[in-house]
């Protein structure tokens, strides 16, 4: 089944792109810049830290996500 470990993930992505839906292209660029470090500090790092770094990592591309959205309604 595994539906109980998608549900953090599922509400760090909802959560960015609320939080984004109110930013403007520059946060866009800004977030998106910053997924990749979090992407490998989660591939590479110890399992805490790497879990932290993967949910910060899926906030900020639903922020970047929701800010682009905006940006291009705008």
């Amino acid at each position: 089944m595994g539906g109980r470990s998608a549900v953090g993930a599922a509400i760090a992505v909802w959560f960015g792109l609320l939080a984004g839906s109110s930013l403007g292209a520059p946060a866009a660029l800004g977030a998106l810049l910053l997924v990749p470090p979090f992407a490998l500090i989660a591939w590479r790092g110890p399992d805490r830290v790497g879990t932290l770094a993967l949910v910060l990592a899926l906030v900020l591309g639903g922020v970047a996500r929701g800010a682009a959205a905006r940006a291009a309604l705008e």
